[in-house]
């Protein structure tokens, strides 16, 4: 091997961080293929030096691309920690309240409350909300049931169904959102009813059967 692939085989070793003994252990690993590829006819001249640095090439390439992917996630991982992406997500966050209809709504007991008024007293709000919530499920796990999914798919789909329609009837309502004057409960029952025709048509209306 000529002193110019040695001494290029000998850095692509420190690149992969081996010892001496394990390019010795590598170099004659390859020797042995090498001179294996000749007496079998694969190839009609060996330069081994060149043969010992594309194997070596392959390795190092691994490598390269272990660390690129290794860098980016470093890189993610401070992005997700920085300010910029603090702030980035409170902007989505703040964007996502105003519109239910955004992927990233929540629909939790605040934004229910930004857009229907369901008492004076803040416990008995949640109180009606809750027992809205319970006719709600109470109503749509038999239509889900019906589908004979598993127990998993069937919790996962209650959950789904249930969101689709607050989420609609909230939207329906969005022109009450922190107003002075906001929604009634029977707005919103009626909005939900609204909701359910529209995201399940075969479904019947839960507060006002006509």
């Amino acid at each position: 091997m000529s002193q110019t692939w040695a001494e290029k085989s000998i850095a692509k070793a420190r690149r992969l961080d081996l010892t001496p003994e394990e390019y010795e252990t590598e170099f004659h690993k390859y020797r042995g293929r090498h001179e294996s590829n000749i007496l079998e006819g694969k190839i009609d001249k060996g330069n081994f030096g060149k043969y010992l640095n594309v194997c070596f090439d392959s390795k190092v390439a691994i490598l390269d691309e272990q660390e690129r992917k290794e860098q980016e996630r470093l890189r993610r991982e401070a992005y997700y920690l920085s300010p910029a992406f603090a702030q980035k997500e409170a902007n989505v966050q703040k964007l996502a309240a105003t519109n239910p209809l955004h992927p990233r709504f929540t629909v939790s007991v605040e934004a229910i409350r930004d857009r229907v008024h369901l008492d004076d007293s803040p416990v008995l709000a949640v109180m009606k909300l809750d027992k809205i919530k319970d006719q709600l499920d109470c109503h749509v796990r038999p239509f889900i049931e019906a589908k004979y999914l598993n127990s998993q798919d069937e919790v996962d789909e209650i959950g789904n169904l249930k969101g689709r329609i607050l989420r609609h009837a909230l939207a329906a309502l969005n022109g009450y959102y922190k107003q002075p004057v906001l929604a009634t409960q029977e707005e919103f029952e009626r909005a939900i009813d609204k909701a359910i025709a529209k995201v399940e048509p075969t479904m019947k209306p839960l507060f006002h059967q006509t």
